[in-house]
């Protein structure tokens, strides 16, 4: 479940930022997705 906000929030928050959603921002939320859930669930276990 922590990986569905995740992954919706981030993309919304860095489109918000920089005003669209274009190849490069696509690129970005991909790594920053995949890093958040990571830490994530480091802690956790």
């Amino acid at each position: 479940m922590i990986g569905f906000y995740v992954s919706y929030k981030i993309p919304k928050i860095l489109g918000n930022k920089i005003g669209g959603f274009n190849g490069d921002a696509c690129g970005a939320s991909v790594v920053l997705v995949e890093t958040t859930m990571l830490f994530i669930h480091a802690i956790l276990l």
